[in-house]
């Protein structure tokens, strides 16, 4: 299992750094969603969990030179490119993993252990089970009738280039709700593990590991 890849990490003492894609199942793709935007999430023994929200734009404008989409894509849009952002065309999640990777190292990113994609319904769902989280900067209450609008700010006017408001926010709402999480009652987190696993079958969790003994997820 996934956990099972990571305690045998641990047993070596190595740590393990994962690409968590955020997928906006509004917006449709074959893995679940638009992964507007990603988090780098490093696990070591006996260490704290470090988390970077970024916005999945950065790494696209780091891509030098052009990439030729396949032709589902370019009757899709019809850009004659194909950029990060589009790169979890496959339904298969491990083909869409490989395809996401390859664009992060070719934009001068190091290698991960694993990519994990996961839409806003799980999100959704854990903040029923932690409750509300408030992000002090925008003095917001995040709940799980406005996640959606918040974390998106779908309004135009409030982005424009080299903005980081988006990124911002995720990272304070991200930030937030894992402090909440250290602090569950016993049956919450049994509720946790019950929802990770109901999503995880539903695929609006999936998992790619980078190890030839463990094939995961797709």
């Amino acid at each position: 299992s996934f956990l099972h890849f990571v305690s045998r990490q641990f047993e070596q003492d190595k740590s393990v750094t994962f690409l968590l894609l955020f997928q906006n199942n509004m917006e449709l793709r074959p893995t679940g969603g638009f992964p507007g935007s990603y988090a780098t999430v490093r696990l070591a023994k006996n260490e704290p969990i470090t988390f970077e929200v970024q916005d999945i734009y950065v790494p696209d404008g780091q891509l030098q030179g052009h990439v030729d989409p396949p032709l589902p894509i370019q009757e899709a849009f019809q850009q004659g490119f194909w950029k990060l952002r589009d790169a979890n065309w496959h339904p298969d999640f491990q083909e869409s993993a490989q395809r996401v990777e390859w664009f992060f190292t070719a934009a001068g990113y190091p290698e991960y252990d694993g990519i994990i994609g996961i839409n806003f319904t799980p999100v959704q769902q854990i903040l029923h089970i932690t409750g509300p989280v408030k992000i002090a900067d925008l003095n917001t209450i995040v709940d799980t009738n406005n996640m959606y609008q918040v974390l998106q700010r779908t309004d135009d006017t409030e982005f424009f280039a080299g903005s980081t408001k988006k990124k911002d926010t995720l990272s304070a709402f991200t930030t937030q709700l894992m402090l909440r999480l250290q602090h569950l009652s016993p049956s919450q987190y049994l509720q946790i593990l019950s929802l990770i696993n109901q999503q995880l079958q539903q695929k609006n969790i999936l998992i790619s590991v980078d190890d030839s003994d463990l094939h995961m997820l797709t």
